[in-house]
């Protein structure tokens, strides 16, 4: 294993001045990002609203998505890398129905 010193401090040339407002430093590190076809089959996305309805009427959820340890992307529920269209969804949510 590889381990880097001072991996997203100040002096880490791949981190961006990034801090809290009162000045306490937010280690991070910029990465280059994968192409979506690279990314790792390991998905959650988070619901986030609906898109104008299509010509043919049908409502798409736009998503925010977290795909592997990569960025997070908003998107149409349906509009996915090709190794992540499968036919297998699960929509969980923490509303309650009212009795």
């Amino acid at each position: 294993m590889i381990h880097i010193f001072n991996q997203g401090n100040p002096s880490d040339s791949k981190s961006i001045e990034l801090s809290t407002k009162s000045g306490v430093w937010i280690p991070n590190e910029k990465r280059q990002e994968l192409l979506p076809e690279a990314i790792e089959v390991i998905h959650i996305g988070r619901i986030f609203g609906n898109a104008p309805p299509a010509e043919d009427g049908e409502i798409e959820r736009i998503v925010l998505s977290k795909w592997g340890e990569d960025g997070e992307y908003f998107h149409k529920i349906k509009d996915l890398p090709e190794a992540l269209q499968f036919d297998d969804w699960e929509v969980w949510t923490e509303r309650r129905d009212d009795p």
